[in-house]
C-alpha cells in the first residue's frame, strides 16, 4: 500500500513537470531531426512550389514523415 502511495505521488509530479515545460513551449520526446535553420530552408523550399515532398526528403536526408513533422511544427508555431 505505501508502494503504491509512492508510486501515485511520482506519476503526479511527472505530469506536472511536463505539464510545466509543455506550457513554456518546450518540445517533449527526442529532439527534431533537422536545426532550426535547416528547418527554415525546408520551409521555404516547400513554400516556393518547386520540389515535392518526396524530393525535399531526399534532399534533406530525411524520412517524409520528418518533412510532414517540421511543416506541422512551422504551422502551429505560427
Amino acid at each position: 500500500m505505501v508502494a503504491e502511495f509512492e508510486r501515485d505521488l511520482i506519476v503526479q509530479r511527472t505530469k506536472e513537470g511536463l505539464a510545466i515545460a509543455k506550457a513554456n513551449g518546450r518540445l517533449l520526446g527526442t529532439k527534431p531531426k533537422l536545426s532550426d535553420r535547416r528547418a527554415k530552408e525546408l520551409r521555404d523550399d516547400f513554400d516556393s512550389g518547386d520540389y515535392t515532398l518526396a524530393e525535399l526528403a531526399e534532399d534533406y536526408r530525411v524520412s517524409r514523415a520528418t518533412i510532414y513533422r517540421t511543416l506541422k511544427r512551422a504551422v502551429g508555431s505560427q
